[in-house]
Formats: C-alpha cells, structure tokens, sequence
C-alpha cells in the first residue's frame, strides 16, 4: 500500500512474516520519513523506515520500522532487515506489533 493512499483504514499486517518486496505500483521501496498524517496506507498507523535504506548491492541492514500514530512518529516500532538487491529492495518484515498498523509502500 503506498504511503499516499487514504482511503480506508484497519488493514493489519499482524499476520504478515517473511521476505517481502513493494512492487512498484505500490511505491517500490518503504518511505524514509514519518508520514505527515495518520490514516495513511489504507490502515490506522502507518509503518515507514527509520533510516536510509543500505546503499550497496548486497548489502543487508539492520533497521527499525516506526508507525505513526497522533503526533508521535514513532509510537510502536519492531526490528527488520532490508537488502539492496540494485533495482529494488527486499524487507525481511515480522508481524506488526498491533493490528492496524502496515508496512507502506512510497514511490
């Protein structure tokens, strides 16, 4: 879901485990900053990137992903994995914390 969608909210990533790739439609990568709302990606609070994303092919990274919710950016947050693999990027995602809190997605 792309970081600029607001339609709709609730959707859960709880159940969601594994190796995952935003397709480009989506938004190709995880955006690197605090959404500026709540209520984005279709879901209550937003999951975005707390970092730049690794800059060498190959490389594996150890990140935190924060979801926004009120005024605080960072409200939950959980540990992920992020791999440069040159055209795009693969996250290594656990369930999120709560229910209707998902990974978002940004051109």
């Amino acid at each position: 879901r792309k970081v600029s969608q607001t339609n709709g909210s609730g959707n859960c990533d709880s159940k969601l485990s594994g190796w995952k790739r935003f397709a480009d439609g989506i938004g190709g990568k995880m955006p690197e900053i605090c959404p500026s709302t709540d209520f984005r990606c279709g879901t209550d609070a937003p999951g975005w990137l707390n970092g730049a994303h690794p800059t060498t092919v190959g490389q594996r990274a150890n990140m935190t992903v924060c979801f926004k919710w009120t005024s605080r950016c960072c409200q939950w947050s959980t540990s992920i994995q992020v791999t440069n693999c040159a055209l795009y990027f693969v996250y290594n995602l656990p369930n999120t914390p709560h229910c209707s809190l998902a990974y978002c997605g940004d051109a």
